[in-house]
């Protein structure tokens, strides 16, 4: 039943341990506090000493916040975000600003982790509390990273209006709000949220902000035809500044795209199989967009079967979470053109239609 294995003890499948811990019962949280005062690992220790508890605890509560943040930092999502949900499972639920910030960041750290079901889920909870205050542009921003383009749009101009005293949080939902509605209201529009951003960082001084609003507002520029916009070294440069997965992902690849058909296809190629193998694990969501993007570069390279699989794979996770947008048929609409395959083209080509007329107003 157990066997040792470089010095540990452990059982040599892991059924026979569910069960014994099952019939545990009530003895579970006893030792659950004995493991934790032995383990020297910190997340080790917050996690079992968070299974020790079934009542709040906002001193335990205190541990999980620095062990979350702690597997964040070495890339541990999923566990991250087991640490936050444990610390808002167990605040005190008379302590109302800590509970509004411990859903947040729960809900960042099942987003972070690919769990966007979930996140999505402790958010609008916490949305629908009658008195959420100022947290409620700090959640709408978060919202509108987990839905697609047209729904967030309307998420961002709710947070704006609700940030009116945050002009930090302002200038970044004017970025994010220049690069979500440059289809739907143009380009022109998008540079008037550019500008407010810049101008709001200015105001406060805030190189930071300033040096993102920029890298966006050349960015729009550069996709209008203006000769002296000079694109940023980077795709991450532009990618940081635009911010929000979806919105990350996007801007990575609008300035990927821009090389999948030229002399350097082999950065962008090299750029978005990184992106992919750092993400396919972890974030559905996010490989799916480098798998869109590898579509347009083995497109462009001429190789058309693997370019359709990648483009496929992508549309089914996007249909799979909810997020289908416009372009996730165009590749497969174009590469079905080349091979020849005018139905498979046409219905892929209507739906990318019915999208962009729902989603952004085009007609």
């Amino acid at each position: 039943m157990i066997e040792r294995d470089n010095g540990t003890i452990r059982f040599t499948h892991p059924l026979l341990s569910s069960v014994l811990y099952r019939d545990l019962g009530d003895e579970r949280r006893s030792v659950h506090e004995r493991i934790a005062a032995i383990v020297e690992d910190p997340l080790s220790h917050a996690r079992h000493l968070a299974l020790s508890r079934d009542t709040p605890d906002d001193n335990v509560a205190g541990v999980l916040d620095d062990a979350a943040r702690m597997a964040a930092d070495r890339g541990a999502s999923a566990v991250a975000a087991e640490l936050a949900e444990q610390a808002l499972r167990l605040t005190p639920p008379d302590r109302f600003d800590e509970r509004r910030r411990r859903a947040l960041a729960a809900s960042r750290a099942h987003h972070a982790a690919g769990e966007w079901t979930r996140a999505r889920t402790i958010a609008n909870d916490l949305l629908g509390e009658t008195e959420i205050g100022p947290w409620r542009a700090d959640v709408l921003v978060l919202l509108a990273e987990l839905e697609s383009a047209d729904r967030a749009v309307a998420l961002l101009e709710e947070a704006l209006a609700e940030a009116t005293s945050r002009p930090v949080l302002q200038s970044v939902i004017h970025c994010r709000l220049a690069w979500a509605i440059r289809f739907r209201e143009g380009y022109v529009r998008a540079l008037d949220h550019a500008r407010a951003a810049r101008a709001l960082a200015e105001s406060l001084d805030d190189d930071v902000l300033q040096g993102r609003a920029r890298i966006v507002e050349v960015h729009l520029a550069w996709l209008v035809g203006d000769p002296d916009a000079q694109l940023p070294a980077r795709a991450h440069d532009f990618a940081t500044a635009v911010g929000g997965e979806q919105l990350v992902q996007e801007a990575t690849l609008a300035v990927v795209n821009t090389l999948a058909p030229s002399s350097r296809r082999g950065e962008a190629r090299d750029l978005l199989e990184r992106e992919y193998r750092a993400w396919c694990e972890r974030d559905e969501p996010r490989s799916a967009r480098a798998l869109w993007g590898l579509s347009w570069v083995e497109f462009w390279a001429g190789c058309w079967g693997l370019a359709a699989d990648h483009a496929a794979r992508a549309h089914d996770v996007s249909i799979q979470y909810g997020l289908e947008v416009p372009q996730d048929h165009l590749p497969i609409a174009v590469i079905a053109v080349h091979r020849g395959r005018l139905e498979q083209a046409r219905a892929h080509s209507e739906r990318a239609l019915e999208l962009a007329e729902e989603q952004l107003g085009l007609h």
